[in-house]
Parts: C-alpha cells; sequence; structure tokens
C-alpha cells in the first residue's frame, strides 16, 4: 500500500469532516505502535486508527474492533490522562508533508482547560505518534522514545520541546513558477527525471512522480539536458495541473490487480486520482479513500499472514529436503565406495592361490595376478600376523560388506530421487499458492506424508480441493491445479478418459486439463485451446521462467498413478508436444 502526501490529504479531508468538534470517548493502544481513538459527534461514533509501524504507517478510520494492550503501556496511559473526554478542535497537515496535527482541550485533574496537540509523523521507519502540551510545546508523551544519541537535533522524549521535523531544502511543489522549475531541474546533478522530482520536491513520491512524467509524454528515466524547451514546458504544465486536479479530486481510485511494473507497491493499491500508467489495469472508484484503505489493509494484512505461514512451511520443507539430499549424497558416496567390491574379491582369490607362499614381517605381499595372461605382479596389503588363507578371507568378508552396501544403496538412492523430485512440486504449489484453503491442502498433504507434524488442534476438512478454471478462446473450458493434492483430484477424480491432460515436460508443475465433454477426437481440439492450456501448464511450473519450455499433452485415459506414489505423481504415454517461447513474464512471446 501507498501512503503518501496525496493519500494522507485526502484521509486529513475527510476526517476533518466527520471527527471536528468531536469528543474523544475512548483510547486503545491495540499494539506496540499502532492507537485507536474512538471519537463522538452528533451521536456518530468514528475509530481512527494511527499506526506508525516502520513497513506500514496509515491513519484511517476503522470498522475493525480492537481491545487494549494488558498491562496498558504507558503511552495509552498517558494519552487516557491528557485528551480522554477532550474535544477535537482542528486538523492541520502542512502543505506537502505527512504530519498530523490534531487540536484537542481537555480539562485538566483540578478543572482547568488545557490545550494539547496529538502530532502524528508519518516518515516511514521514522514515523512516531507524539503528544505535547499546547502552550509550551513540551512533549507529555510519545509512542517511540528517540533520545539524543539517536538524534541529537531532534530528541523525542517526555519533558523536551518537541522540535518539528526538518524541512530540508525540498521546495513546496505548489508554489513554483515555471521559470524556477525548469532551473532546479537543469541545475540538478540528479541524472534522471523521476529521481530528481522526488529529491527536489516535498509530497512527491515515486508513483506520483512517475505518473506526471508519463502524463507529459516523457520517460521517467529521460535526461533534463537531452529535453527540448518545449518538453520542459510541457512537463512543467502537466505538473501544475497535475498538483491541481490531485488536490480537487475526491474519494479514491482502488487497484484490486498487481502491476509488476511498479516495483515500489503490491496489490492492492489506494489513489487519489487514476493512473494513467496504470492504464491497462481495471479499478473501482469508490466515493470516500477511508474505505477504500480500510478494504486494502485488510487484504495486505491477509497476504502478510498467509506469507508469513507460507514462508515458515517453506522452511520446514527445505529442511526435510536437506535431510534427504544429505542422505542421497552420503549413499551416493558410498555406492561409489562400494565399487572397490571386485577388487576385494579379486585380492582375495589371488591370496587362495598364493598358500604356498610365507608370510614375513612385510605388510604387504608381492603376488602373481592369476586373472592376467601376462602374469603382472600385484601388491597386496596383508596383516602379518595371520596366515594366507586369514587374510583372504578378510578380503571376501570386505568383499561382501561392499556388496550389501552396494545393493542398499542402489534400493534407497531411487526412491530418495522420487521423494526430492515430490518435494520440489510441493515447493513450487507453495510459491503459487494464493489463498489459506489452497496452503491448508498443502499442510494436509505434508501432514498425510508425515514429512511435518500433525497439529494438536483438529481441523475440519474440506471435502474435495478446488483449482483454477479458465476458458478458451473457443469455449472451452480448462481446469488448473495448484498443488499436488488439486492435481491429484483434478486428474484421477475430474478429469474424464478423452479429456486432455497437459503437463511441462521434465519439471515440476501443475495438471492442466482441457474438458472434453462431448468426446471428439483429440484432432478436433482447436489450437488456439490447446495454446491456451499449454501455456497454463508452462506458467504454473517451475520452468515459468524458461524462455523456452516443451508441454506434453495426452488423453486423460492414458495417464496413470502408480501404485503407492505420492499425490500429483503419474506416468504417461501416447503424448505429443508443443514448444513454446516464452517472455519474461512467461506469457507467450509474439
Amino acid at each position: 500500500m501507498i501512503y503518501d502526501y496525496l493519500v494522507m490529504n485526502k484521509i486529513t479531508e475527510e476526517l476533518k469532516d466527520k471527527v471536528e468538534n468531536s469528543s474523544i470517548t475512548k483510547v486503545i493502544q491495540s499494539e506496540k505502535l499502532t492507537v485507536i481513538l474512538t471519537v463522538k459527534r452528533e451521536g456518530k461514533s468514528f475509530d481512527i486508527l494511527f499506526s506508525v509501524e516502520p513497513q506500514n504507517p496509515r491513519i484511517y478510520i476503522t470498522s475493525e474492533k480492537f481491545t487494549d494492550l494488558s498491562p496498558p503501556h504507558n503511552f495509552s496511559l498517558t494519552l487516557k490522562k491528557h485528551i480522554l473526554n477532550g474535544k477535537i478542535l482542528s486538523l492541520y497537515i502542512p502543505p506537502a508533508e505527512r504530519i498530523l496535527k490534531i487540536d484537542i482541550k481537555n480539562r485538566n485533574e483540578i478543572g482547568d482547560i488545557k490545550g494539547r496537540s496529538l502530532i502524528v509523523e508519518i516518515m516511514g521507519r521514522h514515523s512516531n505518534i507524539i503528544l505535547i502540551d499546547g502552550e509550551d510545546k513540551k512533549i507529555l508523551g510519545c509512542i517511540k522514545h528517540i533520545t539524543s544519541k539517536v538524534n541529537r537535533y531532534r530528541e523525542i522524549i517526555p519533558n523536551k520541546i518537541y522540535i518539528a521535523p526538518p524541512y530540508g531544502e525540498k521546495k513546496n511543489p505548489m508554489n513554483i513558477n515555471e521559470d524556477n522549475f525548469l532551473t532546479l531541474l537543469m541545475a540538478s546533478r540528479i541524472s534522471n527525471l523521476e529521481d530528481i522530482l522526488v529529491k527536489t520536491f516535498s509530497g512527491t513520491g515515486l508513483i506520483w512522480a512517475k505518473e506526471i512524467i508519463i502524463r507529459s509524454g516523457l520517460k521517467p528515466e529521460d535526461k533534463p539536458e537531452l529535453l527540448t524547451v518545449r518538453e520542459l514546458k510541457n512537463l512543467y504544465r502537466t505538473w501544475e495541473t497535475s498538483w491541481k486536479s490531485a488536490k480537487a479530486s475526491k474519494g479514491a481510485i482502488l487497484y484490486k490487480q498487481s502491476a509488476e511494473k511498479l516495483s515500489c507497491w503490491k496489490t492492492p493499491l489506494v489513489y487519489p486520482v487514476e493512473l494513467t500508467l496504470l492504464k491497462s489495469l481495471s479499478f473501482e472508484r469508490i466515493t470516500e479513500i477511508n474505505k477504500a484503505l480500510e478494504w486494502g489493509y485488510k487484504i495486505q494484512k491477509k497476504e502478510e499472514i498467509l506469507n508469513i505461514k507460507k514462508s515458515n512451511l517453506l522452511k520446514d520443507i527445505k529442511n526435510y529436503r536437506k535431510k534427504l539430499l544429505q542422505m542421497k549424497r552420503n549413499l551416493e558416496e558410498n555406492l561409489k565406495n562400494s565399487e572397490k567390491a571386485a577388487e576385494y574379491k579379486k585380492k582375495g582369490k589371488i591370496l587362495l592361490a598364493s598358500m604356498n607362499v610365507e608370510i614375513g614381517e612385510e605388510k604387504t605381499l608381492e603376488l602373481v595376478d592369476i586373472f592376467t595372461e601376462e602374469e603382472k605382479k600385484v601388491k597386496i596389503e596383508i596383516n602379518p600376523s595371520l596366515s594366507i588363507s586369514e587374510n583372504a578371507q578378510k578380503y571376501f568378508k570386505k568383499y561382501k560388506k561392499a556388496m550389501k552396501i552396494k545393493e542398499s544403496s542402489l534400493s534407497q538412492i531411487e526412491p530418495l530421487g522420487k521423494e526430492l523430485e515430490y518435494l520440489d512440486n510441493i515447493i513450487l504449489s507453495l510459491e503459487i499458492c494464493e489463498n489459506a484453503s489452497e496452503l491448508e491442502e498443502i499442510k494436509e498433504e505434508l501432514i498425510e506424508n508425515q514429512i511435518i507434524k500433525k497439529p494438536s488442534e483438529k481441523k475440519k476438512k474440506k471435502d474435495f480441493p478446488s483449482f483454477i478454471t479458465f476458458t478458451s478462446p473457443d469455449g472451452w473450458e480448462i481446469l488448473v491445479g495448484k498443488n499436488n493434492k488439486q492435481n491429484d483430484f483434478l486428474t484421477t477424480k475430474i478429469a474424464k478418459g478423452n479429456d486432455i491432460w497437459l503437463h511441462a515436460k521434465g519439471v515440476p508443475g501443475s495438471h492442466v486439463i482441457i474438458k472434453n465433454p462431448e468426446n471428439k477426437e483429440p484432432g478436433s481440439i482447436p489450437y488456439s485451446t490447446l495454446l491456451k492450456a499449454s501455456t497454463l501448464a508452462a506458467r504454473y511450473s517451475k520452468g515459468k521462467n524458461y524462455s523456452q519450455i516443451i508441454v506434453d499433452y495426452t488423453q486423460r485415459k492414458f495417464v496413470k498413478k502408480p501404485k503407492g506414489a505420492k499425490p500429483g505423481m503419474v506416468i504417461y504415454h501416447d503424448e505429443k508436444s508443443i514448444c513454446l517461447f516464452l517472455d519474461e513474464k512467461g506469457e507467450l512471446r509474439s
């Protein structure tokens, strides 16, 4: 989520309409860096959330219910002492800054009216919530204490005088004329337009700078010195009109899709204005930016929780895989060492053929190699304290031991290889997992295969796994499994004999099914449908980033799951192949 000046300014405008002249009826500190104020005006109550989490600082009205920390933190007690039952007089945000000042009046313990200001600074990891005295600006409390060891210029601790953040040399973007704008651009030592706008003007984030540049017909990476005066003047006009239209805008634009071209944000995105650089994405207009932000943050929180669970599960799987891989390497090393078995047997036979040789104190005998026509001499290590026969038996024992190790290693290496391949499939399933139910399916499968331990609490199992459904350009239904359980169910339970089964060749990936309800011959399946299904098989596979990938396809009746095989593991025959050339996004190269 993006929370730049434009977003914060619109939030403040909506807050002003709802909470100015309201009373603070409740104060909750739900987390270490999150405070919720319940305010009431004309019989209506609102909960305002203030959070200064380093990765996610934000302010908005929330409908979610929160509880106070137990025991309560000092900052929560300070807020309750000074502003609970107080009246909010005004909200103010400086031009192009992400600092919200809320002026409050309240009575102290002896009944005197006192002014207080709650200041919320949204500045990434430096964000803070500070309560100060309205008259002498003395800090009464803060959610994060910043001592002189951290910042000598600006201490944020109780009883110190509050000093506003330094504004630096950045210019007000809404108070600059054309000549000054062009001068700043040309005088900058920064090489590209995007960075110049972000670093020269306050309140200008990456997305907004990029948006204005694209609106003007230029590129973010353009260098000012290579542009014409006409292009630079057009950029200024776009700059001026964009800021004015953004300030006058109402509500918000909600983008629910992801946009890979913008690395500075993740889906969903809420912004006060429609973005030209995202014109290819669908969006929804929301009447209030507060409502859009609350929806967006709920989705983001779900994604964060899902990603944490995925990460923990992935860690368990990779640790398990690491153990199996080491076991396989050890067995391969044993197999390599067992190659000496034939040599041990040969030496034992040579010793038995040399029974007439006397043993002295030497630990090595030079004997005739009876297995060569030239009867060459061969050196054999022995134990001088043992007879020739006893030394021969020692070599035969070594031979038998080496052969046992060889047989044991060979019997284990192949199953371990299949187990590792299965785990690679699981890892791919986790990478493309998009919701909690899919994650639960993967978890259940891992428990069933004793890769992870079963949790103590029983969880209700789904009747059957879900999968993704697509429609080809010709109207054919295409089904895609996203994990081994879905693949297994899709191929063995859902697909019929004449349906078309597809899979990326030689790499872990999803099972893809083209439904064929009319039992048409495989040759009558439209090529565009086959191409669509093949592209999906490639996209949902380990080879999605390959520039070239082969996808096998055959009728479902030629696909078989071997007895005792892991979920999703199948063998197939009578297949044909299609070779795909993909771009960096996993789409067909045009």
